[in-house]
């Protein structure tokens, strides 16, 4: 037998009917292959009419392999290169139109090392993208795992993306090249495929190789994209199941890689109880530079801008500052505090000078961050590190945070004086909150040591490198759903006359609610009769204004009174059923980011309406919300906003927050902006499927005659200008994503409560004290040093010893809220206000005024001696070291 003689590369082009398509591919392919060596091309026909015979013998040059009958794209690929002799095989389609020097650029590729697969750019006839590389989405909501899709499809050809080459997981099968040994070991392509998928499929076996997909965008052909009729998609879904069923277990998902390069993200949500696969503009990027002063500072910097040259960079590692680059005139911990602390959709990146980012750095980390919507990080690991598994949390040495994911009230607390120390514990307290981290593979990333913080073993009880690995028992027990604790629900109503409704309401909260409660109606200016009436209600605190003050005021009132640990925002006009108030605190203590829980109900815009919740009478209604309690036990849904029937919320979101805004008269679209105030704050906000209330809607308005409609134009307007919305009234709705990725700014978005600022005690003024710790807050950098401060103060002290912690809340910030937090670090100490030591918050326009009022022995202050710099700093803060102050100032009088 003669010996085939070697060739540089073998085409094989499947073709099935659609004999136009191949004549074309043909007849302009050979002036094409200038510069690619010595080949050959290879014809499959899979059972075709005796047309396409006739197109295939005008090229001699072709040889043909000829099927009784369609054996698919993977057999007839198989078949040609089992017959090939070409060192690299070049799967083609027949539908596709080369241009010049494409093959020659595509085996160029393989001079490079590890390379296993080259795909090349392809258009479709409007010369728009066809092809730039495969994407793989992740899909948590089917048995495929992840969902192929091309990157840039139909975008412009001159697409920043997809101008230059680049890895991917996966490029199509309609233009692909590969070492033919390669494929013969890998089996070629999967025959268990039927038109689709096996070219995924074998791309992800290569990767599993350890070799590279590359992308070559100077490989350029027009592909006319699916001709082949139907037998095309006709088992698309066995297809699928195969694919997932070899490589959802070890396949990374890439969908947002490049999504730096094109200016938006893809994510996968389930938002108002519907899947969905959503673009959003790409968030704003700051990346903090901490750490020695490198060697070449503008070379750094120019690693990190190579994919992302917009990203904010702030400068705060020592030594030289590089051109172009931020330099922040605040201390590394004031500015790192500055940039952490508004929320929205914003990404910020810690990166080390000790680590040595590869040009993809940030396409890297984008891409884990956006993985799934409890992505709170994306880090990347040490070498040797366990890929199997997620970290337990993240240090700065290269890591990306989505700030939208941090609820407010989680800050980052600058007190440990390192860097690490403070991202890592950061993302801890994350990760209790149910976020999780995930870990990003190195690449050609070099990764510097995170340094060791004696401060953040001692509270945490491991070190920065241990939080920093993957270990599943650990990072199972710190996001443990905690152990139930006591809720109290303030149940605030207002009354505005329909005296009749309110006690409906009121009757039916006593009989359906089981956990602990207390009702506060503020009544609106109601007439004699109504008030007659509401003095019946026994156990029910009642506030009366003599006019109507507007739904928003009147739910503040009913806010500043209220004590509980939620507050629920309830209409009159309601009935609510047995577990209704149950299932909206349970959602909040099994996830701690639920800012606002709402219930389902017959009549209520949107998607909370229960469109089959029919039934002819009262005790009918029971019966049907008891079965849907019971059917959708402890199911809910995120969503943006819901509607102001019946919202509860808890107190971290009213201490950050604050109240409803009162720009709103009467009522309408207060309840919007107060949930889009609470999204920009990085809550959640869920409804219920298994809290069921009726609500007979409209009850005060109709009682009083207010035109219903002209209320909401009205109303419209003002919240449209508020938030940038433009036009009139949408029948549709409006997208509140543009609002909430602001994020929530306190000297805009805060709304203080009405009366006296919250406080742990009466304060005697008179009293003098042997010690007082005097502290100076202007800003959340200065709250973030203070915090841990005050909570070790709790732990020392008790009622009965003569100590004051006074707190001066100056320039933005406020007592109101200052107080809500002291509240919240009482509460974690473990102790009742009663038994608290004193603590005095106050607004203060001038320090030394407000320092005169002070009677004590023995004056200290913490982390505000530029304020207060004739007072003695507090030379250690334990528990131990503050008891000791105490005991000397108590024996030197």
């Amino acid at each position: 037998m003669t010996p085939r003689t070697a060739m540089d590369y073998s085409i094989i082009i499947p073709v099935f009917n659609r004999e136009d398509l191949t004549r074309q591919c043909l007849a302009t392919l050979s002036p094409t292959l200038a510069g690619a060596g010595d080949g050959e091309v290879i014809v499959v026909d899979n059972g075709s009419t005796p047309a396409t015979a006739a197109v295939l013998a005008a090229f001699p040059w072709v040889k043909v392999i000829r099927n009784e009958r369609n054996l698919g794209f993977a057999v007839a690929c198989n078949q040609g290169a089992r017959v090939a002799t070409g060192t690299y095989v070049v799967h083609l389609n027949n539908d596709t139109k080369a241009l010049d020097g494409w093959l020659a650029r595509m085996l160029a590729r393989f001079e490079e090392p590890d390379v296993g697969v080259v795909g090349a750019k392809l258009l479709f006839p409007d010369d728009t993208l066809q092809h730039a590389g495969v994407l793989l989405m992740p899909n948590r909501f089917g048995p495929e795992g992840f969902g192929p899709y091309h990157f840039l499809w139909r975008a412009p050809q001159d697409a920043r993306g997809g101008l230059t080459s680049k890895d991917f997981e996966v490029v199509t099968g309609a233009c692909l090249v590969t070492p033919r040994k390669l494929f013969l070991d890998l089996g070629g392509f999967d025959e268990r495929y039927w038109n689709g998928y096996e070219d995924v499929d074998y791309c992800l076996g290569v990767r599993a190789r350890g070799l590279r997909v590359v992308y070559e965008a100077s490989a350029v052909l027009y592909h006319y994209e699916s001709q082949s009729g139907v037998q095309r998609k006709r088992r698309l879904m066995h297809n699928i199941r195969l694919l997932g069923e070899r490589w959802a277990e070890t396949v990374e998902p890439d969908s947002n890689r490049y999504a730096h390069l094109v200016g938006f993200v893809r994510r996968e949500d389930y938002v108002d109880g519907i899947r969905t696969a959503i673009g959003r503009a790409l968030p704003e990027t700051t990346v903090i530079v901490h750490g020695e002063a490198p060697l070449d500072p503008e070379a750094f910097v120019a690693i990190l801008r190579s994919e992302q040259p917009k990203c904010r960079i702030l400068w705060l590692a020592s030594g030289r500052v590089p051109k172009g680059v931020e330099r922040s005139t605040q201390s590394i911990f004031d500015a790192i505090s500055n940039a952490s602390v508004i929320r929205g959709d914003r990404y910020l990146a810690f990166i080390s000078t000790g680590t040595t980012p590869s040009p993809t750095w940030l396409g890297e980390l984008l891409n884990g961050v956006e993985f799934s919507r409890d992505i709170v990080a994306a880090s990347m690991l040490h070498a040797g590190a366990d890929l199997k598994w997620s970290p337990v949390s993240a240090d700065a040495q290269c890591t990306l945070i989505a700030l939208r994911m941090i609820p407010q009230h989680v800050r980052i607390d600058v007190s440990f004086g390192s860097v690490d120390a403070m991202v890592c514990d950061w993302m801890l307290r994350a990760v209790e909150l149910g976020r999780s981290i995930r870990r990003v593979a190195l690449g050609n990333t070099r990764l510097g040591a995170a340094a060791e913080n004696r401060a953040f073993s001692e509270r945490h009880g491991m070190t920065i490198a241990e939080a920093c690995r993957p270990n599943p028992l650990r990072l199972e027990e710190v996001s443990r759903t905690p152990a139930p604790s006591m809720q109290i629900a303030s149940i605030i109503m207002l009354s505005w006359n329909a005296p009749e409704y309110t006690e409906i309401a009121v009757r039916s909260i006593r009989e359906h609610t089981t956990v602990p409660y207390e009702i506060i109606i503020v009544d609106n200016g109601s007439q004699a009769a109504t008030i007659e009436r509401l003095k019946r209600l026994s156990d029910v605190h009642i506030i009366y204004n003599d006019r109507n003050m507007g739904f928003a005021h009147g739910c503040n009132q009913g806010i500043a009174a209220a004590s509980g640990t939620h507050l629920v925002l309830l209409n009159n006009d309601v009935i609510v059923t047995d577990g209704w108030l149950e299932a909206l605190l349970d959602a909040h203590r099994r996830i701690p980011t639920i800012g606002i829980s709402a219930p389902r109900s017959n009549y209520v815009a949107g998607h909370q309406q229960v469109f089959n919740a029919q039934y002819p009478s009262v005790e009918q209604m029971h019966v049907f919300a008891a079965e849907r309690a019971l059917r959708f036990r402890r199911r809910l849904y995120f969503t943006d906003r819901v509607i102001g029937f019946c919202l509860c919320i808890s107190r971290e979101v009213i201490n950050e927050v604050g109240g409803i805004d009162t720009r709103y008269p009467v009522g309408n679209f207060e309840d919007d902006d107060y949930c889009l105030r609470v999204r920009a704050a990085g809550y959640e906000i869920a409804v219920c499927e298994d809290s069921f209330i009726h609500h007979f809607g409209n009850a005060s308005f109709k009682a009083n005659n207010v035109d219903y409609g002209s209320q909401l134009e009205k109303n419209w307007r003002i919240f449209s200008e508020r938030w940038s919305l433009s036009g009139p009234y949408p029948a549709n709705g409006y997208d509140p994503t543009r609002a909430i990725a602001q994020g929530f700014r306190w000297e805009s978005d805060y709304f203080a409560l009405p009366g006296p600022a919250l406080q742990m005690n009466e304060i005697d003024i008179d009293r003098t004290y042997d010690v007082a710790f005097l502290l100076v807050v202007s800003n959340e950098s200065d709250w973030s040093r203070v915090s841990p401060f005050i909570s070790n103060y709790f732990k020392t002290f008790g009622a009965e010893d003569r100590v004051l912690v006074a707190i001066a809340a100056v320039d933005t910030f406020r007592a109101e809220l200052l107080g809500g937090r002291m509240e919240r670090l009482l509460e974690r100490s473990g102790l009742s206000s009663d038994r608290a030591p004193d603590v005095d918050v106050c607004d203060v326009v001038s320090i030394e005024a407000w320092r005169a009022t002070i009677k004590a022995s023995q004056l200290y202050t913490f982390a505000s001696a530029h304020a207060l710099p004739d007072i003695e700093v507090v030379p250690e803060r334990s528990p131990s070291a503050l008891r000791r102050i105490l005991t000397a100032a108590v024996k030197s009088s």
